[in-house]
């Protein structure tokens, strides 16, 4: 490969993890869970602080299927990607800002929070997935366990 077939390949790689991220975004608020299987590898790991239950791939999916019971939307913002490639494996450091809006006639009560994401990515068969991922939160405001939907 040349210095430019090489520099297209990196910046084919970027646009396609960054997707990923986005892609995991919607997915969580769309309720579509199971479109984690096409973003997580199938022995993915989960590190989440406030949630140490969540350690594989088919736990993730059952959170993210409570959480879309518990509340009647949320709004994942997810910014700022830092990627760095290393072959077939990644790195992507993102921030992301959730809100959790617990009734849709009351869409003023909800709960936000701010976290860093950070992914350990693989290129797969299938594409890049995401292979490892951990949570830090930041900060947070309004009541987790606000009433739920009605």
């Amino acid at each position: 490969m040349n210095e430019l077939q090489i520099q297209i390949k990196k910046l084919t790689d970027r646009s396609e993890l960054i997707e990923l991220v986005y892609r995991l975004g919607a997915a969580l608020d769309e309720k579509r869970s199971e479109d984690l299987r096409t973003i997580y590898t199938d022995q993915a790991v989960f590190e989440f602080s406030s949630n140490p239950d969540i350690g594989d791939l088919e736990s993730a999916i059952d959170n993210a299927n409570k959480m879309g019971k518990h509340f009647a939307h949320t709004h994942h913002v997810m910014t700022n990607p830092i990627v760095e490639l290393d072959g077939d494996s990644a790195t992507v450091r993102v921030n992301l800002i959730a809100t959790h809006v617990y009734r849709d006639d009351e869409p003023g009560l909800h709960y936000q929070v701010g976290i860093v994401y950070r992914f350990m990515a693989v290129r797969t068969a299938l594409g890049w997935r995401f292979s490892h991922v951990k949570l830090k939160q930041i900060w947070s405001n309004g009541q987790w366990n606000a009433p739920q939907r009605t």
